[in-house]
């Protein structure tokens, strides 16, 4: 079926995002390859050069408590762009970025928040993968595997879980970067 468009910029370029972001989404709705119609990104560049890089959580290590921490906030921000991101899902994940607000569970600071937060994460991010009112198919590649936190130990390997399985997850999508109009 064919998009009728006036003969003029904006509409051309309303026409365009229309036609081709239908498309992915047509795509990715028939191939269960993907999760996602678009990687979760940062844009870039300029209106003859835009560029996009895709979101992640640094590897920040885990040699110690404030290591732990630095990765566990730095999860809740991708994670919180992620969850919101229209773009790449059919719908933002409003039930899951309330999971892991800052008004819900407080900024990291010791042992005991730290461990809240990343067990929030893990919950919020399991919970998330599974939803196909979401996704266009569940993300069943990408699982936390490690064990809640509750110690030191514990915490350093979920975090790092959590930030390989965020990362992946965010890439479960078509390669191209979709379509999307901003004023200005």
């Amino acid at each position: 079926m064919a998009l009728t468009v006036r003969k003029n910029m904006p509409a051309l370029a309303f026409g365009v995002e229309t036609a081709f972001n239908q498309f992915v989404r047509s795509y990715v709705d028939l191939n269960t390859t993907y999760s996602h119609y678009d990687i979760s990104s940062t844009p870039g560049g300029n209106y003859t050069a835009p560029t996009s890089t895709a979101l992640s959580v640094a590897n920040t290590g885990t040699a110690d408590l404030a290591a732990v921490i630095v990765m566990a906030e730095a999860a809740r921000r991708v994670l919180l762009v992620h969850f919101a991101d229209a773009v790449a899902h059919k719908i933002s994940d409003a039930v899951n970025i309330a999971l892991i607000t800052v008004a819900t569970v407080p900024t990291a600071t010791d042992q005991g928040t730290a461990n809240t937060l990343l067990n929030a994460l893990s919950t919020a991010f399991t919970a998330h993968e599974a939803l196909t009112t979401v996704h266009s198919h569940a993300d069943s590649t990408n699982a936390i595997t490690a064990v809640t936190a509750t110690t030191l130990a514990n915490s350093k390997l979920l975090a790092a879980d959590i930030r390989v399985q965020t990362n992946a997850h965010i890439l479960l999508a078509w390669p191209s970067p979709s379509i999307y109009l901003v004023n200005g």
